[in-house]
């Protein structure tokens, strides 16, 4: 390969990595502007998952604005990207897996929420506000039966 051929393919390399890192950037600003904004968080997102199909933060995020403009099942597959990601990582990120448990209970999928919850149950415990969300849901679904 001639060198101006691989200063060009560099050039715009790095010019899709930082149009990437903007999409997410922006995403993040217009987080802070609150739930309205979660149409245009969503789509930014969504574009940026497609281009860094490895970006945990960004998939988090786009599971948590999903969650909280009430589209649960939306929700999961980022959520559960996210979490996989993680894992690849040997990374566990409790509050992922408390935002899949509450999605999971969003859902009407007691049981799929009680096993998670009781499977991490240690990681809930040294977070104030994980423990808080625990005690909050755990009750709601400790009687859930497997219906499978």
């Amino acid at each position: 390969m001639n060198l101006p051929l691989l200063l060009i393919c560099l050039l715009c390399a790095t010019h899709l990595v930082a149009a990437d890192a903007s999409l997410y950037e922006q995403a993040r600003e217009l987080y802070k502007q609150g739930p309205s904004k979660g149409p245009e968080i969503v789509r930014l997102l969504q574009e940026h998952t497609k281009a860094t199909p490895r970006d945990i933060d960004a998939f988090t995020l786009l599971g948590i604005t999903l969650f909280g403009i009430e589209k649960p099942a939306e929700a999961l597959p980022p959520i559960d990207r996210a979490i996989e990601l993680a894992n690849e990582e040997k990374n566990i990120r409790p509050g992922i897996l408390m935002l899949r448990a509450r999605t999971l209970y969003e859902l009407d999928r007691k049981w799929e929420c009680k096993k998670l919850l009781e499977a991490h149950w240690a990681f809930w415990q040294d977070n104030p506000e994980l423990k808080k969300l625990y005690d909050w849901y755990y009750p709601k679904v400790q009687d859930a039966k497997n219906t499978e």
